[in-house]
């Protein structure tokens, strides 16, 4: 959200814009960008998987039953929060008629807090049933394998916690319409300090109860209580209604802000909530594809995109897997860790003899 008005619209986002960004439907959008069906079929069995567990998760929210409870105790203990706590953030869902809390909203703040619950609801039941489906689903029980805390690229393994295992990174669904947000020092030109997504998919170092409870700050923010642009994974604004191109301007400068830091990004994604629909908005080099949701009348395509998102690898999410530790530094990490780009190398005559062949053909 950017407090300042009258810099909403932008005239030089607009002309830059101005044929780029172009709308495609919902299943076109997950099975493309999301999925990335053209270039990875395994994707293809992830796409059906998670098709058939958006469904599941909407019933779920719907009868409220043992499944939803299941759910609730995860984030309760994730969060060190009591069930009627958890319980009472999740807003309820009639089939076909959408989320009762979210459609009696008139204000834009009121959103907030039971889209950030919705959306953590989701992710955790998606979490849920990765580790219950067992080692024969790929990514099952390895939902945050993709995501090993970042280690110097002279290190081949990720480093180790004291059980033993890797560590490894968590993403979670925050609400920033208030945070200040920080950039590194050697970003010549960072987004402006009140420039902030009103809801952020943050990554962040894996911490136990005790150590929530206990912290002076979460651990997604830093000792002065702000929010790294290299640490957003998806940015997400929330309006009552509509969609209008300011909106449209304020996700390019969001898009524009994760990309300016985060080097070795490809694309990002990022979205636009109201209490009815759900904007998804690919951001690449040349365009940005759009697709709209109804949020009422589709809830299982809704939930897929956030189930998705929150169970992405890093390639998927947008990272170049040439880098190393690709989208895991942290930004508190990030003046000591370092990241590298790793191509394959050949002697120069190999290269020269490889051109003369090609010639020869």
């Amino acid at each position: 959200m950017l407090n300042k008005p009258g810099l909403d619209v932008d005239p030089q986002l607009m002309y830059e814009l101005h044929g780029k960004l172009k709308q495609i439907k919902p299943q076109q959008f997950l099975r493309k960008l999301m999925y990335r069906q053209v270039i990875d079929v395994q994707n293809a069995h992830r796409y059906i998987r998670d098709k058939d567990l958006a469904e599941k998760c909407a019933v779920a929210l719907g009868e409220r039953g043992a499944e939803f409870d299941r759910v609730v105790t995860r984030v309760a203990s994730e969060d060190s929060r009591t069930r009627p706590e958890v319980l009472a953030g999740i807003p309820s869902l009639v089939i076909d008629q959408g989320f009762t809390e979210l459609l009696s909203t008139t204000t834009e703040a009121q959103l907030y807090a039971p889209l950030v619950s919705l959306f953590e609801f989701i992710k955790h039941f998606f979490r849920a049933h990765y580790t219950a489906a067992g080692p024969k689903h790929p990514s099952s029980n390895t939902i945050d394998h993709p995501w090993p805390s970042a280690s110097p690229p002279n290190l081949p393994e990720p480093r180790k916690t004291r059980f033993g295992g890797a560590e490894l990174l968590r993403r979670r669904f925050v609400d920033t319409h208030q945070d200040t947000f920080s950039s590194s020092k050697h970003v010549k030109h960072p987004p402006p300090r009140d420039l902030h997504p009103d809801i952020s998919m943050i990554l962040h170092k894996d911490v136990t109860v005790k150590q929530l409870v206990e912290s002076n700050h979460p651990p997604w923010k830093d000792s002065g209580g702000r929010v790294h642009w290299k640490d957003v994974k998806v940015p997400i604004e929330v309006k009552v209604k509509g969609f209008r191109a300011a909106y449209v301007c304020q996700l390019a400068r969001y898009a524009k802000g994760i990309k300016t830091e985060q080097f070795d990004r490809n694309f990002a994604f990022s979205l636009l909530v109201t209490s009815k629909t759900c904007h998804i908005f690919h951001w690449g080099a040349s365009r940005c594809h759009v697709a709209e949701v109804d949020i009422t009348n589709d809830t299982a395509t809704f939930i897929q995109i956030i189930g998705r998102l929150a169970s992405m690898d890093p390639p998927n999410l947008g990272y170049d897997p040439r880098f190393s530790n690709a989208g895991r530094v942290l930004a508190k990490e990030s003046a000591t860790m370092d990241t590298v780009l790793e191509v394959a190398s050949y002697e120069p005559d190999q290269l020269l003899q490889a051109a003369i062949g090609g010639q020869r053909q």
